[in-house]
């Protein structure tokens, strides 16, 4: 039976979830992108559909087979899994970092996709050795697109990191180490990659 703390860490994990914050990101790049309307619309049913709908039912399809993706530390075979499982949303990304290209690649919602797809990379090479935190990936990532799109005053929301980690900690899910990385590498990413773009 699970704590109070215990039930409020996952609240916390889920509404600070990855899957549902960087959908958030990409919406907020094509809404500030030089693109129609009509093309803004269409891209935010997309990425309603594939990222939440498929995703969600991909997720249900796995806990109907038995493969869980956000486990204990202690279960190993969640480790192992992992990337495989996480699959589907890489190659959901990659497809439309691909069109976006297509269509012109424009800024920045391109620079935060391929910011997106370099992370995903790097995370997944990780995971298949060790565990990367990608709840902590998904708040920094989030926070540092704001911060470089809009103004450093975004920056304030790394005060929720705390919040990440404590949920994290208190679910087993993660060390402290893990939290780090997951932490540091997305402000890092889409740092270069904006000043390559010359975003910033």
């Amino acid at each position: 039976m699970k704590t109070k703390g215990q039930k409020l860490a996952d609240k916390i994990s889920y509404i600070l979830n990855p899957d549902i914050l960087i959908p958030v990101v990409m919406v907020i790049g094509f809404w500030y992108s030089n693109i129609t309307l009509v093309n803004k619309i269409y891209a935010i049913v997309g990425i309603f559909f594939f990222n939440y709908i498929i995703l969600l039912y991909w997720r249900g399809l796995l806990l109907k087979i038995g493969i869980v993706i956000d486990d204990k530390l202690s279960n190993r075979r969640v480790q192992r899994i992992r990337v495989v499982a996480l699959m589907p949303e890489f190659l959901i990304y990659l497809a439309e970092t691909l069109l976006i290209a297509e269509l012109g690649a424009k800024q920045p919602l391109f620079a935060i996709m391929i910011s997106l797809i370099i992370l995903a990379v790097v995370s997944g090479i990780i995971s298949i050795f060790w565990k990367i935190s990608a709840h902590a990936e998904g708040y920094t990532f989030m926070v540092a697109i704001l911060g470089f799109l809009f103004s450093p005053v975004y920056w304030f929301l790394m005060a929720g990191i705390p919040l990440v980690w404590w949920a994290r900690l208190k679910l087993e899910r993660h060390t402290p180490t893990q939290l780090a990385m997951g932490t540091l590498f997305p402000p890092i990413i889409a740092f270069l990659v904006f000043q390559y773009f010359g975003l910033l």
